[in-house]
């Protein structure tokens, strides 16, 4: 019957799914379980083998249920099979279910097996194992590649109505993940003997290279057909959906640009190819200024993808890093050599017969990206309203450079081998350390971001990539920076912020048609860019400028300065004159650009000589601290100005002299006291309830003024370790004092502010703990001499964290608790406090074991728990023994007799003695005592208490 065949099928379903689990288990069998290699070699031969046969039959029958199609797929370890089908099967919903998983399986299993036995392993088996093996990863993943366009053919771009998307995605990025495995193997790069490995990367690049292209061309394909039928149908995709794909194509990328390397020749040629035949196509459109249609949107989606799969293939992320050209392009675009050790029969083969081909293909493939860019620029000049002009295009075209320029222009001999130098004439180190070649770029790079500041000023994406990459060009050496001061458009880029200093959005512009070389439209625009992107230009502007040897450089950087000094001066001339109200909007919008353009300043440490920086801005911070008199209620002002004394203090506080110090701390302190008087009478803060971690980051960024005030803090706290210190304040640094006494005064401003529902976020709170528990912990003898009010609050917000969820906030609370009690067994550093409340130390005992050690939260805080129980029960060892007796009156006869034997085995009297008098009594007793808090902790959960 129907059911019965059912129930047969659904066992065999299940019994296939359990074998393919357990081969799976079997492909991951790692360590010493093999007596000889050959033995293991077998094994992964057997593995191999089985593998591919049932990939090959999974293959065939996926073949038979779709359209005419052609797969090679070895079958043995000798033999492959070449298959062309054109009949199409139907099956049912749970056997086409099977065969989908048994296909995502056998692509895991190859994973699988490339990384328990890599490549050397694998390519050491019995003749054509290793190339059928790489043969069926090149075959089965240009087949899914293949499904895949061709489904999204029949729905016409409709990714909604696609059948099989999920699972083809799945196998394909196993597939590639091997491929990386396979590619990064560190036994191809390490020193050999014989040529194994250079046979192993030879059979890798002929079987899996060509699966690039196709990667390429029906991912773009792909690409193409989904953006024509959102923009045929009006639709726009979910935000969260567009972010989750975004970051799978990366990784897709990340993964697809180390098998375009194992043929750069073959990979550039590709995208060559498929540019050449964009761009006429692309010049029309730019040139169309009528409506925006499914067919241009579809172009542009083709070309924005090329330019993502050419960055990937050409770069790496350096974030943080130097940027450097990575080591398979360089291997491809070096002339040949032989790296050996000092045995000479350990060598290893570097570079390729192609790598002069390799070389100019890069270059041509630049070149095109150049002139993409031009053609974009030229025609937003004319009209940058055209609807064909894409701000996503010019994102990613500007995202490109950002990630290439560095890496390739003018490359430093310290950042490459030695054995690099020799990569030929025409190599591509030898290429780009041509100055022409490198001024070209850098130039061109200068010259597109300014047409886009101008005549895009409102694309804040197309603006967040013009400042990173000016950013990233200014940071890269001396080098570059003399590149940057010879580029015309630099002159241009110095001379907008210098005569838009004074220019807020709402001034009207009264300069000729032609000034400094600049068209009013472009001096129109600039003035229009957001505050913030100013500040950063101001930023790129210092840092590139800071060469002091190079007159032009250096005019460049004082006039840049002249221009705000003389525009914040004009505010502080006008409200002491009271010629300006401060309440007035066009002051406000002045001050915010006043403020923003300081931040730019103080955001410049990464220029030669930054000692100018802080003789430029100590003059002006009582100036700035004086603002928040006037708009303290302001949040969007108040939030500037805590910003510049934060990024200020954090890139220069190690360079201050005494004197810049004390005036960093004195407008700190004044800045914080009147932010302070405003927020605390007027803001009430809360956490509202949500079930959205958006609508939360979303709340918790309207709070950045709190948090920018305790990362002040924090800061200033650190030119205490940073800083030579003098007793008798005649050099250059400041005492301990001086540091302590503005941080506590600081936190006494914003305790007020830091109420429960804000302590809910995470950031701030992390960030207030970290500051409360590092003061109270470093200077626990300063807090004996805090007002008693200031001392309160401070304890309780460590009590409080000790028990928070996050270890990290309950860690520095616990230490912070510890330090105090051992200052005041030493020093009786909290007398004073003590006779305002004498139950100070017993309330905190009271709280620690209800809170936390009696609480299942206990795990991830237990070695500063157990130090902190410690140092508390040392204080005073009859008070805590009442904590205890009045703890386990709440509890049964039989359970307060073992919880008090339990606290008498762990509070052993010479360790506690020993603590008391101020002898920690030695490391080994205080793991001992750890060891057996543990032990306690067990004992009191399992027979004491329950939950």
């Amino acid at each position: 019957t129907a059911n019965t065949n059912a129930t047969a099928n659904a066992t065999a379903n299940a019994l296939k799914h359990s074998l393919r689990q357990l081969l799976l288990l079997l492909s991951s069998i790692t360590g010493i379980i093999f007596e000889h290699k050959s033995q293991k070699m077998a094994y992964a031969g057997f593995l191999v083998d089985g593998c591919l046969t049932a990939l090959s039959n999974v293959s065939n029958d996926i073949l038979s249920t779709s359209s005419t199609s052609t797969i090679t797929t070895p079958t043995s370890s000798s033999t492959t099979t070449t298959t062309t089908t054109t009949t199409t099967t139907t099956l049912n919903y749970e056997d086409k279910e099977e065969l989908e998983k048994e296909m995502v399986d056998f692509c895991c299993m190859i994973t699988k097996l490339v990384a328990n036995f890599k490549v050397e392993g694998l390519s050491s088996l019995q003749p054509y194992s290793f190339t059928n093996l790489l043969t069926a990863i090149s075959s089965v993943g240009d087949l899914l590649l293949t499904q895949q366009r061709d489904e999204m053919r029949n729905v016409k771009g409709d990714v909604e109505c696609m059948e099989g998307y999920e699972w083809r995605e799945e196998a394909l990025n196993l597939l590639l993940e091997a491929v990386v495995l396979l590619t990064d193997d560190y036994w191809l790069q390490s020193i050999r003997k014989g040529n194994a490995q250079d046979n192993a990367i030879a059979t890798m690049t002929t079987y899996l290279s060509p699966l690039y292209s196709s990667y390429v061309t029906c991912k773009i394909e792909m690409a193409k057909m989904e953006e024509f039928y959102l923009t045929l149908n009006v639709n726009d995709l979910d935000e969260v959906k567009e972010e989750i794909a975004s970051v799978t194509l990366e990784e897709e990328m990340i993964s697809a640009s180390s098998l375009g390397r194992l043929n750069l020749t073959l990979s550039l040629s590709c995208l060559t190819m498929l540019f050449q035949n964009a761009l006429p196509r692309l010049q029309a459109l730019f040139n169309n200024n009528n409506n925006f249609t499914p067919e241009g949107a579809a172009l542009l989606e083709e070309t924005r993808l090329l330019i993502v799969c050419t960055c990937y293939l050409l770069t790496d992320d350096c974030s943080g890093e130097t940027p450097i050209i990575p080591d398979g392009i360089l291997n491809s675009c070096s002339q040949p050599s032989s790296l050996s050790s000092s045995n000479t029969n350990m060598n290893i083969t570097r570079g390729s017969d192609s790598y002069s081909t390799n070389t100019a293909q890069i270059t041509k493939l630049f070149n095109n990206l150049m002139s993409l860019g031009e053609l974009q620029a030229s025609r937003i000049s004319i009209n940058p309203n055209n609807p064909n002009l894409s701000p996503l295009l010019a994102k990613t075209l500007v995202w490109f450079f950002t990630r290439f320029i560095p890496a390739y222009a003018l490359p430093s001999v310290c950042d490459y081998d030695s054995s690099r130098s020799s990569s030929g004439n025409d190599g591509i180190l030898a290429v780009w350390s041509s100055h022409e070649m490198s001024h070209q770029a850098i130039s061109f790079c200068v010259t597109l971001s300014l047409h886009y500041m101008c005549y895009w000023p409102q694309e804040n994406q197309v603006q967040d990539s013009v400042t990173e990459v000016l950013l990233a060009l200014a940071k890269r050496g001396n080098d570059v920076r003399r590149h940057l001061i010879a580029s015309p458009s630099m002159e241009h880029i110095v001379n907008l912020h210098t005569m838009t200093a004074t220019m807020t959005h709402s001034s009207t512009v009264d300069v000729a048609a032609q000034t400094a070389n600049l068209s009013k439209d472009m001096i129109l625009g600039y003035k229009r860019l957001p505050y913030k992107f100013r500040s950063k230009i101001l930023t790129f502007i210092l840092i590139a400028c800071s060469e002091v040897d190079d007159p032009k450089s250096t005019s460049f950087f004082n006039i840049s300065l002249q221009a705000v000094q003389n525009a914040f001066n004009s505010i502080i001339q006008a409200f002491e004159n009271k010629s300006l109200k401060p309440e007035e909007v066009h002051v406000k919008e002045m001050v915010c650009l006043c403020v923003e353009l300081h931040a730019g300043v103080a955001r410049s440490s990464e220029m030669t000589h930054p000692e100018r920086v802080p003789i430029f801005m100590s003059p002006s911070l009582p100036g700035l601290s004086n603002l928040m008199v006037y708009y303290a209620t302001d949040l969007t002002i108040c939030e500037i100005l805590l910003r510049v004394f934060r990024d200020y203090s954090e890139q220069f506080i190690a360079m201050l002299d005494r004197e810049q110090c004390l005036i960093i701390f004195r407008s700190s302190a004044e800045l914080l006291k009147r932010y302070s008087t405003t927020q605390c009478s007027s803001r009430v803060i809360r956490k509202v309830a949500t079930n959205s971690t958006e609508v939360d980051i979303e709340e918790e960024q309207s709070y950045n003024d709190v948090l920018c005030a305790i990362q002040l803090l924090l800061n200033l706290g650190a030119k205490d370790f940073i800083d030579t210190f003098s007793s008798d304040g005649s050099g250059k640094g400041v005492q301990t004092s001086e540091v302590t006494e503005v941080i506590f005064f600081g936190l006494q401003q914003i305790l007020p502010l830091m109420t429960q529902g804000l302590l809910h976020f995470p950031t701030l709170c992390k960030q207030y703990f970290s500051l409360v528990g590092f003061m109270m912990d470093t200077y626990p003898k300063k807090v004996g001499s805090l007002p008693y009010d200031l001392f309160n609050d401070l304890l309780e917000s460590l009590l409080f964290g000790m028990s928070h969820t996050d270890s990290f906030i309950s860690k520095s609370s616990l230490q912070g608790i510890a330090s105090l009690s051992r200052e005041h067994i030493e020093t009786q550093a909290l007398s004073a406090h003590l006779s305002h409340n004498p139950s100070i130390f017993e309330n905190c005992c009271l709280r620690l074991l209800k809170e936390v050690i009696f609480q299942s939260i206990i795990w991830d805080r237990l070695e500063p728990t157990a130090i902190t129980l410690l140092a508390l029960a040392a204080v005073d060892l009859n008070n805590f023994g009442n904590v205890i007796s009045s703890i386990s009156q709440q509890l049964s006869l039989e359970k307060q007799q073992r919880l008090q034997t339990a606290f008498q085995r762990l509070l052993q009297t010479d360790v506690v003695s020993k603590v008391s008098s101020g002898n920690y009594g030695g490391r080994m007793n205080r793991m001992r005592f750890k060891k057996d808090f543990e032990i306690f902790v067990k004992d009191i959960h399992s027979a004491v208490l329950v939950f």
